[in-house]
């Protein structure tokens, strides 16, 4: 549908700006990681495959932009 296509795409630019910004993105780590970790527990239809994908996709960018240190915590859950 056109909104999670919307989701999608949001997520790869984010992963994007991560990956762009490298150790810049500490500063927003905190304010967008809950929301990244919520897609995984909460798009669990089969219709959300796709999302969930970007958003492991974008989890995965996101910590290896903010390096081990700042992504330990979330990395184990």
């Amino acid at each position: 549908n056109g909104k999670q296509m919307v989701q999608e795409g949001a997520l790869t630019a984010l992963a994007s700006v991560a990956d762009s910004s490298q150790e810049h993105f500490q500063k927003y780590y905190d304010a967008v990681i809950p929301y990244l970790k919520a897609i995984l527990v909460n798009a669990t239809d089969k219709s959300n495959r796709m999302l969930r994908a970007k958003s492991m996709e974008c989890i995965s960018l996101v910590g290896m932009a903010v390096g081990k240190e700042k992504f330990r915590a979330d990395a184990k859950q």
